[in-house]
């Protein structure tokens, strides 16, 4: 067993030490491509982290439920108004939404900017949770409800027909601001 690892090992470095062979493993993507595959991965799983910054400085990472991206890639999620997330959002309204697919070796970095809304309409109008999960996590709904709004600048995809850069290591990506 430890004789096939290694040559397993042995051939993937070989493989890489190629530089004709590794340098064709890197094709640029349209836009079209990325953002494609990009709800590819998104669609497998909506449960992603939500990543923003403290006070400090410190980002901070939790799991949240988001929306299918809208035509612009916008993503919405529901959460409450007394969240620490919402306290970092006001101060700091850049953040990043991470999918992941460690099965399909794939993911999505969505990097973009929040807006925060508690008006019944946008509630009303983006809310894409179905009625009894919306009273199982919000009683007192529409009083502890809040969307947050992610806009995106930057999209950078691995997997779903994206490969990264061979030597960086930079996966595909598209600016959309």
């Amino acid at each position: 067993m430890i004789l096939m690892r290694m040559s397993c090992w042995s051939l993937v470095l070989l493989m890489l030490s190629v530089p004709c062979q590794a340098e064709s493993l890197y094709q640029s993507a349209t836009t079209s491509q990325v953002l494609d595959a990009a709800r590819q991965i998104i669609a497998g799983d909506p449960d992603c982290a939500l990543i923003t910054v403290d006070a400090k400085g410190q980002p901070r990472a939790r799991t949240v439920t988001a929306s299918a991206p809208e035509d612009d890639m916008t993503i919405w999620i529901a959460t409450k108004p007394n969240t620490r997330k919402v306290t970092q959002l006001r101060e700091h309204a850049q953040v990043t939404l991470y999918f992941s697919n460690d099965a399909a070796f794939s993911y999505v970095s969505i990097m973009g900017t929040a807006t925060l809304h508690d008006d019944l309409a946008t509630f009303e109008a983006k809310n894409f949770y179905p009625p009894e999960q919306l009273r199982m996590h919000w009683p007192n709904y529409p009083k502890d409800f809040l969307l947050i709004e992610v806009t995106p600048t930057w999209i950078e995809v691995e997997g779903h027909g994206m490969s990264g850069h061979a030597e960086t290591w930079q996966p595909q990506g598209v600016r959309l601001d």
